[in-house]
């Protein structure tokens, strides 16, 4: 197997250990959008029975009959208070906004998930790529694993930084320190007190024509330097795809935490 072989079967397995969060994170906004759809669509039945009730006693279906000739009788109009009726109109007026909102927001949330997912799975081949959208990306497949763990300050830079690179190898890079992160987290939070929280900070920053990517926490408990081999193979390849980037990696690990401050050429 060459080295790039290698490299694809790390970001693949990476990409399938995100694989569960990502399906949750996809399912909670179907679930919802999938009850309001049942709901605005049961309410449209209601709706249409009006509407039903309407064009047959105002005589809507009949091209012969004009308003000014048409008449309501007393019961007629007790149908249509019925109906009206039926609609709950103030709680409908409130809801069936509320409802579509919903289907919105659930529908904009899957679609960042399935673009960041296509942002990391069609960056095999070296081009332009927006480090804020990079960084968001990986925050966004990674997000379900973190949340439980700690809270996480994303910080962008204005200026929208684009670098030349191999975008996936990037994502393999940050997600590496991350996952370093997140297990640190997870080792404080299981031996503290019920609501414990981590803190995960990620900024996206320009330093002298370069593309500065932090990524800081507060927990270390294994450092990148304990001799295990995952520990080794992991940093071994997160320094062989920095350098082939023209790169630099700068690891600072205290009590305090760690911080990861990446560099890259600006395009």
């Amino acid at each position: 197997m060459t080295s790039l072989e290698k490299l694809d079967q790390l970001i693949h397995a990476t990409l399938g250990e995100l694989t569960p969060g990502i399906t949750h994170e996809i399912n909670n906004p179907l679930q919802f959008i999938a009850g309001n759809i049942h709901y605005l669509n049961e309410h449209f039945k209601k709706i249409s029975e009006l509407m039903e009730g309407l064009q047959q006693i105002l005589g809507t279906n009949d091209k012969k009959a004009s308003r000014s000739e048409t008449t309501i009788s007393a019961a007629d109009m007790e149908k249509l208070k019925k109906l009206f009726s039926a609609t709950d109109p103030d709680f409908s007026l409130t809801e069936i906004p509320l409802s579509l909102q919903e289907c919105f927001e659930g529908i904009n949330r899957i679609s960042d998930i399935t673009d960041a997912v296509r942002k990391i799975s069609t960056g095999r081949e070296s081009d332009d790529c927006n480090v804020n959208e990079l960084v968001s990306a990986c925050m966004i497949l990674i997000q379900n694993k973190l949340k439980y763990a700690a809270r996480v300050t994303l910080s962008l830079c204005p200026q929208n930084p684009v670098i030349n690179c191999f975008r996936n190898q990037i994502f393999l890079v940050i997600m590496i320190i991350l996952k370093k992160s997140l297990s640190n987290l997870l080792t404080i939070k299981k031996n503290s007190q019920h609501g414990w929280l981590g803190e995960i900070i990620l900024s996206v920053a320009i330093e002298d024509n370069k593309v500065n990517i932090t990524i800081s926490d507060n927990a270390i408990v294994q450092s990148w330097h304990d001799k295990t081999n995952e520990n080794l193979n992991l940093l071994s390849e997160m320094e062989n795809i920095i350098e082939e980037h023209n790169g630099e990696i700068i690891m600072t690990e205290n009590s305090d935490g760690s911080i990861y401050r990446l560099f890259f050429p600006l395009k």
